[in-house]
């Protein structure tokens, strides 16, 4: 057999000049490819790092904030606080106005007479006398004042609707006058000098003074009057709810509580407490005015609605 023999060996297993050459170049470009990319990779890091070496700079530096002030709002806001504490001040210590309710709690004597019948141990005959006492009562008298000049006066559970008017007299001196309404008719109740005094802090209160010199001190709520109710109070369920006579303009609310409240179309209002006799059909009602007073009325029910005194009530509720 023959053997192959490659020309670029020689017989003793040496490469030839001309392998040499080859070889050795081939090794040359090798390194080079090598180097060149170890220079690229070098000069990416060294970007790469000098980025992050610039960001940590970037970072490190202080940056100046840029402050956006809204002037109109700077300026506003102390205006408006300024105007916030003058108002509250002058509701304070100035608002010098009769709006709300405002009432005194009046202390009198009243002389009442009782007809007392006694027989005689002398004749044995049956004497009429007439014994006249002193007694002493206190109610709460309530003034009322809303918008519009409206006005109502409650003297214990009694309302009285009406209006009221201001001016100065002569001397310049304020005078409150006021109105009621009778059967819808306004009329005249009675006129004072009236003074403010006081804040809402320290209390505040209204002084009237009448024609007579004689002065008394409102201050500010409804009052409270003690209305008792009856012993033994006795209730009818089919009485229990609210009535009303439209042609009358009047209704009637019984609550079983044993209290009842009537009101008229022209804003008359009284509160009671009341019982009921159901052998007698009768219901006996108190209320106060300037001393406590009593009533009575008859009643019956049937499909139709409620009768008091023979006028009929047809129920609401």
């Amino acid at each position: 057999m023959s053997k192959e023999i490659d020309i670029n060996e020689n017989p003793d297993g040496e490469l030839s000049s001309e392998a040499k050459e080859k070889d050795s170049a081939a090794g040359n470009t090798s390194e080079s490819a090598t180097d060149g990319l170890t220079s690229v990779n070098a000069a990416e890091k060294s970007i790469a790092e000098g980025n992050v070496e610039q960001m940590n700079e970037e970072q490190i530096k202080p940056r100046k904030r840029k402050i956006v002030r809204n002037r109109p709002l700077a300026v506003a806001f102390p205006i408006v606080l300024l105007l916030f504490f003058v108002l509250l001040s002058w509701v304070i210590f100035f608002d010098n106005s009769f709006s709300g309710t405002w009432h005194y709690m009046n202390t009198f004597e009243l002389e009442e007479t009782q007809d007392i019948a006694y027989i005689s141990s002398d004749t044995a005959e049956t004497i009429d006398q007439v014994e006249t006492t002193v007694n002493e009562y206190t109610t709460k008298i309530a003034f009322n004042f809303g918008s519009n000049d409206a006005f109502s006066i409650t003297t214990g559970t009694l309302t009285l609707p009406g209006f009221y008017m201001t001016a100065n007299d002569d001397d310049g001196t304020p005078v409150l006058v006021l109105y009621v309404y009778y059967d819808g008719t306004p009329s005249y109740y009675d006129s004072y000098y009236y003074e403010f005094k006081g804040n809402l802090l320290t209390g505040k209160k209204i002084v009237l003074t009448n024609d007579e010199g004689e002065s008394f001190e409102l201050v500010p709520g409804e009052g409270e009057i003690m209305l008792n109710k009856f012993d033994n109070m006795q209730l009818d369920d089919n009485l229990v709810g609210t009535w009303n006579n439209s042609e009358r303009g009047m209704t009637y609310e019984f609550n079983n509580d044993g209290t009842m409240h009537f009101e008229a179309e022209d804003g008359l209002a009284v509160d009671f407490v009341y019982t009921v006799m159901k052998d007698a059909n009768t219901i006996l009602v108190k209320y106060y005015g300037n001393s406590e007073l009593s009533d009575s009325y008859m009643y019956s029910i049937d499909d139709n609605g409620l009768y008091l005194n023979g006028v009929m009530f047809s129920k609401v509720n």
